[in-house]
């Protein structure tokens, strides 16, 4: 058995497949009522090629290569913030964890439409809560299905968002304290049903770098 699996990780070597230190056993990993899931294409994007100080105001798109984002309002309980400085920006400050050049959001939402349905995701991302979390109010939605979190992404944790006619998905959200009132962490969806379509992050302040897309 040791040298078939010694085979098996040797072939996904020589194909370009590499561990995946967030979700061990991701390959194996199976969402409940859809035995035949089998996650191992994974494709990734980080945001080297965008000009630092570049900004995006509400209905911008960002270039991406496996998919498109798209700058929206941000909700809290449904209600769009009209303040009247809500913009996305690039900078190399690194403070979502990621390898290269972030997207700082301020009172905006970001949408990701991957190229084609995806059987999971995962970003880096990172939030501001602000004394005692006063900011710490996310809105995540899912195959358009949104649901509000007031504690910071980490209260959305082992939920389940998403539309029964197109697809749902976990949410699993690892973050932890960071500088300040920063916290930092890695927001994932796996999809239990059907298949991720588009998905929506939203905060006050946040920022997002590095995503990875599972077929």
């Amino acid at each position: 058995m040791r040298n078939v699996n010694r085979m098996l990780f040797g072939l996904l070597a020589a194909l370009g497949v590499t561990h995946d230190p967030l979700a061990a056993n991701s390959a194996q990993y199976r969402p409940p009522g859809n035995s035949s899931y089998f996650a191992i294409s994974r494709e990734c994007h980080d945001f080297t090629g965008l000009t630092p100080g570049a900004k995006y105001a509400v209905g911008d798109v960002i270039g991406a290569e496996h998919a498109t984002i798209s700058i929206r309002p941000y909700l809290i309980d449904g209600d769009v913030d009209t303040a009247s400085v809500r913009q996305a920006s690039v900078s190399n400050t690194k403070i979502a964890g990621g390898t290269s050049s972030q997207i700082d959001l301020h009172l905006v939402s970001a949408q990701v439409v991957p190229a084609e349905p995806v059987r999971r995701v995962t970003v880096k991302l990172a939030q501001f809560v602000g004394h005692e979390g006063r900011r710490g109010n996310v809105s995540l939605e899912v195959n358009g299905q949104r649901q509000d979190a007031a504690d910071g992404f980490a209260s959305a944790n082992g939920k389940q968002i998403g539309m029964e006619s197109t697809g749902a998905a976990a949410i699993g959200a690892r973050m932890s304290k960071g500088d300040g009132d920063w916290q930092i962490g890695t927001l994932e969806l796996r999809a239990v049903k059907g298949a991720i379509e588009s998905f929506t992050v939203g905060a006050h302040t946040w920022r997002l770098d590095n995503l990875c897309f599972w077929k």
